[in-house]
């Protein structure tokens, strides 16, 4: 994966806190910035003039793409570590790998009326926090899917605290494969949507799994309807991100809810918390660096999450959106009998 700015012209850099921790992190200043991108500006003409000579070289044969296994990303590395769930929690709050856990995040669980005989499935288990919040202040029962496998053991270590573990059910879980049979009254998921590309079928698969009068509250990644999907910033984020953006409008989603028998009470744009929590979390970042000396696997993988959160951060200025969406489901589309029974 590339560094944040790595290839881009400097006149396209902004010499912000972001420019600063990452030429930091490297251990260069800007004019060195510059130097590296004129020195493979040289390689890259290098490049062309031997390729120019070798025309007739017969091409090597394609190289075949490692295939997408559970818990590897679209690039075939692992999607979480040790390391990235440690600068996870020391950016976010123990058990979240998302910001807004002291923030948004406890009113979003609150707009749903929970209480000790209700059922909620967690679509986004990460290290269980959103779950952990379910139990403890409410005293529902959850059950909490992710798809990464680490992420799941993880997870487990840190839920067994919980006094009664009847009340928690954690397992490994493919939203593109869906599966689940059981049916709940809640339904809750942080930001996991963007990545799916049959949204309307996901819907569905929603429906089915929720009861008579059940509801549906999600954070996620959309696009305003005229945001230019080619443009370098919004480019740089979908290249950089470890699952593929399947991106569409909020007007979008909304229709499809609907279409899926939905009917959206809420929607609330979260995107000016979502960057301010963000920069917090790159601030206790820095502090970190500051103070800990980390071996170079480490430090690649701070590298990427860096770029990774500095680029969403360039996104969300150019047409990216956090939306909150609350709806119910009136009528429900599964089954009539009560599966969780």
């Amino acid at each position: 994966m590339p560094l944040l700015y790595e290839g881009m012209p400097l006149s396209e850099v902004r010499i912000d806190w972001r420019t600063k921790i990452v030429a930091w992190w490297e251990g260069f200043d800007l004019d060195a910035i510059r130097q590296k991108q004129e020195q493979q500006r040289a390689r890259l003409l290098e490049a062309k003039r031997d390729m120019s000579k070798q025309k007739d070289t017969p091409l090597p044969l394609p190289v075949e793409e490692p295939e997408i296994e559970n818990g590897l990303d679209r690039h075939g590395r692992a999607l979480w570590s040790l390391t990235r769930i440690e600068l996870a929690e020391l950016m976010w709050g123990e058990g979240y790998v998302e910001p807004g856990a002291t923030s948004w995040i406890p009113k979003l669980i609150a707009t749903l009326p929970l209480n000790r005989d209700s059922s909620l499935l967690d679509l986004s288990a990460g290290l269980g926090g959103v779950s952990r919040h379910a139990i403890e202040q409410y005293g529902t029962y959850v059950d909490a899917y992710e798809q990464s496998p680490l992420l799941v053991e993880e997870a487990g270590k840190r839920l067994k605290s919980i006094p009664d573990q009847s009340h928690i059910n954690l397992d490994e879980f493919s939203l593109e494969r869906f599966g689940i049979t059981r049916r709940y009254e809640f339904c809750v998921a942080l930001n996991v949507f963007y990545t799916i590309a049959d949204k309307p079928l996901l819907w569905q698969h929603l429906s089915s799994v929720l009861k008579d009068r059940g509801q549906l509250v999600f954070t996620d990644f959309v696009i305003d309807g005229d945001t230019d999907l080619t443009c370098k910033p919004m480019k740089a984020w979908q290249d950089t991100e470890r699952l593929e953006p399947h991106l569409q409008t909020i007007g979008e989603t909304e229709k499809q809810l609907t279409s899926a028998g939905f009917d959206v009470r809420t929607v609330e744009d979260l995107s000016s918390a979502y960057k301010r929590e963000t920069k917090l979390g790159l601030s206790r970042l820095h502090d970190y660096l500051l103070a800990k000396d980390l071996d170079q696997d480490s430090k690649t993988i701070l590298t990427d999450e860096i770029a990774l959160l500095t680029r969403r951060l360039l996104a969300l200025e150019n047409g990216l959106r956090v939306k909150r969406v609350h709806a119910i489901l009136p009528i429900s589309a599964g089954e009539s009998d009560d599966l969780t029974e």
